[in-house]
């Protein structure tokens, strides 16, 4: 991976959150308390979309094309929507201001999902972002969300939280279902992933393991990358679930084509980073990433 962004897209901001079309051409990113940035060719050339740096922007979700895209902002802050790439946003206050820290979106961008920051609900909305539906969860307290995923349909989610359980929906968020992977009862789960049926899917634990499975959340199987106990804060699955990046703070970027079973590391940028996000195409070839206080890097598998 090459870095592709030095001064040209916020250097030295606190980059929280990538998305990326399913090509990996088209990316957009968010900095807590910066703005939001697009790319049309792969991270060569960056242009600033927003100019607000009091919003804290937590999350940020593309649809396959790029042009439909949703940010989410903690700290009392709203869904955000684009449906030009990036250019122009609308601040969508039917979502209710809240602590959001997560989002997803389907490959349209119609159906999205999304997470609070201790609360009992998963919120998701099925007209791009402009209405939100509360549905209720496993949660009998407060969660600590963290990530939630979707596949291409929006039909099938997975949600994850610290000290808790992974959810899993087969029902665009109507019903959840616990998974407690063999392990990793109440584990601290950081990111999630999910391949577009929604059948492949991947959990990191922070400090701790990578969980996969192959039948929806049913089963799962442990792997490490580096002997396991990384400061894990995002992972990403290509279309299929062959193809994973993961990334965390103080780490390599890691990789792996055999759905999570073996994984390689990859220094970028000349040593380990505090690596907040990162990003594969649908076809496993691109892989994008943002550092905390530093760059944005991309390149090829």
């Amino acid at each position: 991976m090459t870095n592709r962004t030095s001064g040209t897209a916020g250097s030295g901001s606190d980059w929280c959150s990538i998305a990326s079309d399913s090509t990996g051409a088209k990316l957009a990113a968010v900095a807590e308390y910066g703005d939001i940035w697009t790319s049309t060719d792969s991270g060569a050339t960056w242009n600033k979309r927003t100019d607000d740096t009091d919003i804290a922007w937590r999350s940020i979700a593309s649809d396959s094309t790029g042009q439909y895209l949703a940010a989410a902002a903690d700290n009392t802050g709203y869904i955000w929507t684009s449906a030009d790439s990036g250019v122009t946003w609308t601040e969508q206050t039917g979502s209710g201001a809240k602590n959001w820290y997560s989002i997803a979106s389907d490959s349209t961008g119609q159906y999205l999902a999304a997470l609070v920051s201790g609360s009992t609900v998963i919120w998701t909305s099925a007209d791009y972002g402009v209405n939100w539906t509360s549905r209720s969860t496993p949660a009998t307290t407060f969660w600590s969300w963290k990530s939630i995923a979707s596949d291409s349909t929006g039909e099938y989610l997975i949600a994850g939280a610290y000290s808790r359980s992974v959810l899993t929906s087969s029902d665009s968020g109507a019903a959840w279902t616990a998974r407690e992977p063999s392990g990793a009862t109440y584990a601290n789960w950081k990111a999630v992933a999910s391949d577009s049926t929604g059948k492949y899917l991947v959990a990191v634990v922070d400090s701790g393991w990578i969980y996969t499975s192959s039948d929806y959340g049913v089963s799962w199987s442990e792997s490490s990358a580096g002997g396991g106990g990384q400061n894990w804060t995002s992972v990403s699955s290509d279309s299929t679930g062959q193809y994973l990046a993961l990334a965390g703070d103080g780490t390599d970027i890691w990789t792996s084509a055999d759905y999570g079973t073996t994984w390689a590391s990859h220094e970028v940028g000349g040593s380990t980073q505090a690596w907040q996000s990162v990003k594969i195409s649908s076809d496993g070839k691109r892989i994008a990433a943002a550092v905390l206080g530093g760059d944005i890097y991309t390149g090829t598998r």
